[in-house]
């Protein structure tokens, strides 16, 4: 059609598109039975004309977006080794909850100003969290190094002097003891 300026059809679904040069082979796979496509070769480049990865996507604002098709629905995202999915992010509708999940260790919390990632706090597969240590020895550890020049290890702020604050000790639910101003 004059609004076609390629127009490939296939009998059976499977449309197959061969590039080749001399130094390899490049496939692209439309298969419409499902409306999906099939991409072989060692990259696949989105807005890019020079992919740096297996999957490179270049744009502006929303870059990349996993929608469940229901209202009600808990979409995720896998990561899988060698053919075994060793962790997850996922959405939870019915909390309205990020679940970051690790199936099989920790998880860790990174962050940088240089470039040069540090790791700052880490939940390992035992429920210890570590501020500052990748071994928490309790279900909190903050470890303050030596040398370090803040004295503030944990600081409980409040709002103004007419609010409370304070720590408290329970057993079953039970205050046991309490020390705050």
């Amino acid at each position: 059609t004059s609004d076609s300026p390629l127009r490939i059809e296939s009998g059976d679904g499977y449309v197959g598109i061969k590039f080749k040069d001399p130094d390899n082979d490049d496939n692209l796979f439309y298969r419409g039975d499902i409306q999906a496509f099939y991409f072989t070769g060692e990259r696949l480049g989105v807005n890019t004309a020079s992919p740096s990865t297996e999957l490179h996507v270049k744009g502006s604002g929303e870059i990349f977006r996993i929608e469940d098709s229901s209202a009600t629905g808990s979409p995720f995202m896998s990561f899988f080794q060698d053919g075994t999915r060793r962790s997850l992010i996922q959405h939870l509708d019915s909390d309205n909850l990020l679940s970051l999940v690790s199936e099989y260790g920790g998880i860790r919390f990174m962050t940088a100003t240089d470039g040069t990632e540090l790791e700052r706090m880490r939940i390992t597969s035992a429920g210890r969290v570590g501020v500052a240590t990748t071994s928490p020895i309790s279900r909190f550890h903050i470890f303050t190094g030596a040398g370090t020049s803040n004295s503030e290890t944990l600081v409980i702020d409040r709002a103004s002097t007419s609010d409370y604050t304070g720590v408290s000790l329970a057993t079953a639910g039970t205050v046991d003891w309490s020390v705050g101003m």
